[in-house]
């Protein structure tokens, strides 16, 4: 859990050891860094998260639903859905959209209305790409344990 929120972090900037390199020395870092250099730069439920973290032992099962939940509240406060586009996407959707408004089809739609190499299962995964459900996850979702953590 500590990676995902290191990860979190640094795809909003540099992490404060970023360049060290002994394990002692990393340790120290990571053991020293201030809550305001290391999370600066991001959203509040990263924070939290940390927060959370910081309050388990090892081998404690982490509140995936609240894990959960913070993510939700980043993603409204951010003004992100599930169903946006990723960012190699942007390009083929703003396509999409613009043809959409103006009645012509865009050269993405063209290419797979006559496309005829494409494979079934490669179709299945295009079409469930381009309209994932709105929230992919319900509340019960989070109660299930398979591995039995």
């Amino acid at each position: 859990m500590w990676s995902l929120v290191y990860v979190m972090v640094e795809l909003r900037g540099k992490l404060p050891w970023n360049n060290l390199t002994e394990k002692k020395e990393l340790a120290e870092a990571k053991r020293l860094a201030e809550k305001r250099d290391l999370f600066g730069e991001c959203s509040s439920q990263i924070r939290d998260l940390a927060i959370m973290l910081r309050k388990m032992d090892y081998w404690a099962r982490p509140d995936y639903y609240e894990i959960y939940r913070m993510f939700l509240r980043a993603m409204n406060e951010g003004g992100y859905k599930f169903s946006d586009p990723w960012d190699w996407q942007m390009k083929e959707h703003k396509a999409k959209v613009a043809a959409a408004a103006s009645g012509t089809p865009s050269k993405a739609s063209k290419k797979s209305k006559t496309s005829t190499k494409c494979p079934e299962s490669e179709k299945k995964v295009e079409s469930e790409m381009e309209l994932p459900p709105e929230n992919p996850f319900t509340d019960d979702d989070f109660d299930k344990n398979p591995l039995g953590l």
